[in-house]
């Protein structure tokens, strides 16, 4: 978001929480959410330190539809 201030300064993706893959006659469909994160969060995934699921599954726990908010109140 223009002028705002977030640690937010990469990305990763996983399958939507409320959006269920479906077949259709062209094909299968995923639906994938953007999660933003920290430089400190993308080091963590860099050295292994943490699987992609494992921090995927940590912010669902304080935001359950991985919404990224840009600043932490």
């Amino acid at each position: 978001r223009a002028g705002s201030s977030t640690d937010k300064t990469a990305i990763v993706f996983c399958n939507d929480p409320e959006l269920v893959s479906t077949d259709t006659p062209h094909g299968r469909l995923d639906f994938l959410q953007i999660i933003g994160i920290t430089a400190g969060e993308l080091g963590d995934l860099q050295t292994k330190s943490i699987s992609p699921q494992a921090l995927i599954d940590k912010k669902a726990v304080s935001h359950p539809l991985l919404i990224t908010a840009l600043v932490e109140k």
